[in-house]
C-alpha cells in the first residue's frame, strides 16, 4: 500500500481550479523524462528549486490542505464545527447535533478538497 503524503496531481489541479494560490504548496511534483520512460518526484516544496516547467506540479500535504479549513463556521445563524477522521469530513452544529455537510470515502484529501468546494461555493471561506 502506498501512503499519500501529498495532494495528487489531479487533486492539484483541482485546487488551483478552485482559487488556491499555487505558492501556498508546500510539496511539488516534478516528472522527470528519461531515455527508458519517466520518473515522478514528489518532494518539498522549495521556491529556488522549481523550475515553472510544464511538467512541475504543486502539491499540499495532510497537514497544509488541513490548516485551509476553518474550526469553525457560521451558517444560518447557527456554529458549526469541524470534526474529521481518517475517512470523513464534516461540519456539524453541537447543541442540536445537525451536520451540515459531510464527505465520506476513502481518500481524506479529496474528502478535504471537497469541503473547501463547499465553503468556497457557500461563501463561507475566501482566498
Amino acid at each position: 500500500m502506498k501512503t499519500q503524503i501529498c495532494t495528487s496531481i489531479e487533486q492539484s489541479k483541482r485546487l488551483i481550479e478552485l482559487g488556491i494560490d499555487p505558492y501556498t504548496a508546500d510539496c511539488w511534483h516534478h516528472l522527470d523524462v528519461l531515455s527508458n520512460g519517466y520518473i515522478l518526484w514528489t518532494l518539498p516544496f522549495n521556491h529556488d528549486l522549481i523550475d515553472g516547467h510544464p511538467r512541475d506540479v504543486f502539491g499540499w500535504s495532510l497537514h497544509k490542505l488541513l490548516s485551509f479549513l476553518p474550526d469553525t463556521i457560521q451558517y444560518n445563524g447557527e456554529t458549526h464545527f469541524l470534526k474529521f477522521n481518517t475517512k470523513n469530513v464534516c461540519y456539524y452544529e453541537s447543541i442540536k447535533g445537525v451536520v451540515l455537510e459531510t464527505y465520506k470515502g476513502d481518500n481524506l484529501y479529496d474528502n478535504i478538497i471537497n469541503a473547501l468546494e463547499f465553503l468556497l461555493d457557500n461563501n463561507l471561506l475566501k482566498w
